[in-house]
């Protein structure tokens, strides 16, 4: 199966899920989340700000400012085609940006260096039980999860129906270390592999 075939059928699965759905399962992996050992022991985290029916994650980037954890989210630099982690201190300072995604305001940007992130959360289309992701098709995070130190941790956030047992990935591609879904904390068998 190829990705771009997945992708769809993934995200069409997503798209008709139910507003009621997608909120009380985004509240159990959040919870789920922010219960975990690598929350608590993080202290600087970059998170995707959601969109469409993605695992909702205001609340969880609220929850984090209020916890007194630094806070990043991707700024889209659509002409060097790169990801850059910008501290914010209020989802409120967000704008839309790339395709309409709520986004740190382009005159404001305060970067960070993505050596200083113990921890991501990762979004994706699908996902497989060896941590391997299918994105959206635009390459951004295959790009910017090299640049991490090697002992940040990665944590994919997704609705049980968007991990399947094998995805197809390319010898760039790195694999997430955990997986959370509505029904499973998922430790990932391959580690950069």
């Amino acid at each position: 199966m190829n990705k771009i075939f997945l992708r769809e059928q993934i995200l069409e699965i997503r798209k008709n899920l139910n507003v009621q759905k997608v909120e009380s399962f985004s509240d159990i992996i959040i919870n789920t989340l922010i219960s975990s050992e690598l929350y608590k022991k993080a202290s600087n985290i970059m998170s995707y700000v959601s969109f469409n029916n993605e695992v909702n994650t205001h609340g969880f980037i609220a929850k984090a400012i209020e916890d007194g954890k630094k806070i990043s989210v991707p700024y889209i630099d659509n002409k060097n085609k790169v990801m850059l982690p910008c501290l914010i201190h209020d989802i409120n300072e967000l704008v839309p940006g790339y395709f309409g995604i709520l986004s740190p305001d382009p005159n404001r940007l305060k970067l960070i260096d993505e050596k200083s992130i113990d921890l991501v959360i990762v979004p994706g289309a699908c996902f497989d039980i060896n941590g391997y992701r299918i994105g959206y098709g635009g390459g951004y995070y295959d790009k910017f999860l090299p640049l991490l130190r090697k002992d940040t941790s990665t944590i994919g956030l997704a609705f049980s129906f968007q991990v399947i047992d094998k995805v197809p990935y390319e010898k760039y591609d790195i694999p997430v270390d955990f997986i959370i879904t509505e029904k499973d904390f998922i430790e990932c068998e391959v580690k950069n592999a």
